[in-house]
């Protein structure tokens, strides 16, 4: 965002000048972050939508402490095109935790899990379309799930389908759809972001590869892997709590919050895989 823009958006919205620029900057990054929902529930993706709808604004003065949710949607008003336009942003630990305090209890979460297309995939169907801009599929059923990552360890996520009720009858899941008269699964093309391993369980490509590469250069079995991950790799700060004597001081600086959502967090094995 240019200096530019951000004087034209406080002309234009002269209550935004009471806003600090740190309170700005978060709130700029945490709507970016919400963006892949808030694109998922708008009807046409082409551009953002004027208002966003109590449970957004809910979401977004939580993540950045503040109650006025006037104001929250001032700044979307003011800032919907940066954000709606902007690269995928990159969040921090911190960012992550801050976000996921706001979203778990409101049914969402950060890396929340969405079908990757918008409008049935059978040509023949009527509610396919050439285009995935304008969405054609109803009826998402969310369902909490773990995400096991390499850099920021095992997250409670939440996953959510979509159906095609106009004529084929199929559910759309994140990684394939099911057709309900064949129960016939079938898988999106190209190499997702993250692989459904087990019903609630799912892994991104970036910790597959290293899995990968660790069986074939390591000879590393499944349940080693598993043991690494879930000592090593789980957890942001493995390294902090599995050597306590070494970080007693900075242990016993840090408060550590409670989990605000139980899903499992351990990778176990079975039939002869990492799930």
């Amino acid at each position: 965002m240019s200096l530019q823009q951000l004087l034209a958006a406080q002309n234009q919205y002269p209550c935004l000048s009471g806003i600090s620029f740190n309170s700005l900057t978060t709130f700029l990054r945490m709507a970016c972050l919400a963006r892949p929902l808030i694109e998922f529930q708008v009807e046409d993706r082409r551009r953002p939508p004027d208002f966003l709808h109590c449970g957004l604004l809910e979401l977004l003065a939580a993540t950045v402490s503040n109650r006025n949710l006037d104001l929250v949607q001032t700044c979307w008003a003011a800032f919907k095109k940066i954000i709606w336009n902007h690269p995928e942003v990159q969040p921090t630990e911190e960012e992550i935790k801050k976000y996921n305090d706001a979203a778990l209890c409101r049914g969402t979460s950060f890396a929340h899990l969405l079908p990757p297309v918008r409008v049935c995939q059978d040509s023949y169907c009527p509610n396919y379309r050439d285009s995935e801009d304008i969405m054609t599929l109803k009826e998402p059923l969310s369902h909490k799930a773990t995400m096991h990552t390499l850099r920021n360890g095992a997250l409670p996520v939440y996953r959510t389908s979509l159906y095609c009720r106009a004529g084929c009858h199929r559910r759309y899941y994140p990684n394939y759809h099911v057709r309900k008269s064949t129960s016939l699964r079938t898988y999106y093309g190209g190499v997702s972001r993250s692989i459904q391993v087990a019903q609630h369980f799912y892994i991104e490509s970036p910790l597959l590869e290293l899995f990968a590469n660790g069986m074939v250069f390591g000879w590393l079995s499944s349940s080693n892997w598993a043991r690494i991950y879930n000592i090593a790799l789980a957890r942001t700060e493995s390294h902090v709590l599995n050597n306590k004597i070494a970080f007693a001081s900075q242990l016993q600086s840090s408060t550590r919050p409670k989990p605000t959502l139980r899903v499992p967090s351990r990778m176990y094995i079975a039939k002869g895989i990492c799930v």
